[in-house]
């Protein structure tokens, strides 16, 4: 019933997570449908003949299992052969934070132990070859569990898999993370504990290439 009457359901829905130029609802209980932007005319024609960006999320999603919202379905509505309007459908993330709350706010519980454990998580990634382009502070779900912090990844339409990752490649996946140089050291120094990397180094390496804008 939901992917027959998608379009209509999702116009109704009020409960909005996130709206800017996508638009990201929840549906009931159980769903989370992001509604990707109308591309602009000569994306709508890459599109027709390569995977758009809802199609491409759930691909990426079936392939990271445990590592995302578990995947239901995509929507691509189309006007002749060109992508008009498109929808990526998962389920609700167990995962009820995101890092950007504990990167704004300095008092949350056992924030540098979740730095720590986030560094851990994206030396086990890069470990499997896999690398989030859009590695942000706005796409990464977490939750705390004591010692120990599980973390989902969201907004997959540029995820890579197969990659090599050295210590320089590893470093700058941080670049997007926007918060103070203390616990950039935390996740640095933690991410090279996991891969056997100079400590020293990655901490370095982590300030370095961090964003100009966040450096500010």
């Amino acid at each position: 019933a939901l992917m027959t009457n998608l379009t209509e359901v999702f116009a109704q829905s009020k409960d909005v997570i996130y709206q800017k130029r996508n638009t990201i609802k929840r549906i009931g209980q159980h769903f989370v449908v992001k509604s990707f932007a109308v591309p602009s005319w000569w994306r709508r024609i890459i599109y027709s003949v390569s995977p758009s960006k809802a199609r491409r999320s759930f691909i990426y999603a079936q392939r990271l299992g445990a590592l995302t919202p578990k995947p239901v379905a995509y929507k691509e509505i189309r006007k002749g052969l060109l992508l008009h309007e498109s929808y990526y459908i998962s389920h609700v993330s167990p995962c009820t934070h995101v890092l950007k709350e504990v990167i704004k706010d300095k008092d949350f519980p056992q924030r540098m132990l979740i730095f720590a454990d986030f560094g851990r998580f994206t030396a086990a990634l890069h470990e499997r070859g896999i690398l989030h382009a859009d590695y942000s502070m706005g796409n990464v779900l977490f939750e705390p569990f004591g010692e120990n912090t599980r973390f989902q990844l969201v907004d997959l339409n540029r995820m890579r898999f197969g990659q090599r990752i050295d210590c320089k490649k590893g470093c700058r996946n941080f670049e997007r993370i926007d918060t103070d140089n203390e616990a950039l050291s935390v996740m640095a120094r933690a991410y090279a504990q996991v891969r056997g990397y100079d400590e020293e180094e990655c901490v370095r390496l982590v300030l370095k290439m961090r964003w100009r804008k966040h450096k500010k």
